[in-house]
């Protein structure tokens, strides 16, 4: 396989796929294990989707909800809920679609072979900077949907930092009504935050009134975008 192919299929398939997981995220920082969060996550072929957050109980009631033109992301204890508009499905795959094109020279991605997650089986991409002899992130991709299964991202000495894993999952669940709706509880603040636009650089030059710092010098692994 590709590897280049099957990132590009796992891009496209994000937001087109209907599927119910239970998913678990393991965080290390600077190698010392950290705590573990387990979500809920349902997604439908319209790019809506809801994770609810089940573990641990310190955040349990934490949600996220898209009715595929709006998101809400709703904190309990904090009574707090931020709104955001979302862009079009097709311009966030076609966006990512760009800049792994602008970073492929920079990157040596390796087919690492066939591995299993949540019960099926997955190709698997390693991923890292040209000249570097350590892996950045790696990524399970589901055979069949070409949805992300399972990924890994190391820090520069190659220890790991973040674990995505999918220990469960239903391409056929139920969708209960509502389960794409939020209405925020009363007496939570609503901070509403705009789509960010985009525009060229001469266009925020303008617009700032000032010229951008540009950087002289680009690491390998980047791209400036």
């Amino acid at each position: 396989e590709n590897p280049f192919d099957l990132l590009r299929q796992a891009i496209k398939a994000d937001g087109n796929v209907r599927y119910e997981a239970r998913v678990e995220i393991v965080s290390r920082e600077g190698g010392v294990p950290g705590g573990t969060v387990v979500q809920r996550i349902l997604k439908d072929s319209a790019n809506r989707h809801r994770t609810e957050v089940i573990a641990p109980p310190q955040l349990v009631g934490r949600l996220i909800i898209s009715d595929g033109e709006t998101e809400w992301e709703f904190h309990p204890r904090t009574r707090l809920v931020h709104q955001r508009k979302m862009r079009p499905l097709s311009e966030v795959q076609r966006l990512k679609l760009e800049q792994l094109d602008l970073v492929s020279d920079s990157l040596r991605l390796t087919y690492q072979g066939i591995a299993t997650v949540a019960g099926r089986p997955c190709d698997v991409v390693s991923i890292r900077p040209q000249g570097d002899k350590v892996t950045r992130k790696q990524v399970w991709i589901d055979q069949k949907t070409h949805i992300e299964l399972r990924w890994e991202r190391y820090d520069p000495s190659g220890r790991l930092t973040t674990r995505w894993t999918v220990t469960s999952i239903d391409f056929s669940p139920p969708t209960p009504p509502g389960a794409f709706t939020f209405t925020p509880p009363k007496g939570v603040k609503v901070w509403k935050i705009p789509a960010a636009e985009r525009m060229s650089l001469a266009e925020a030059e303008k617009r700032i009134g000032f010229k951008a710092a540009l950087p002289s010098y680009i690491p390998p692994g980047y791209a400036f975008h």
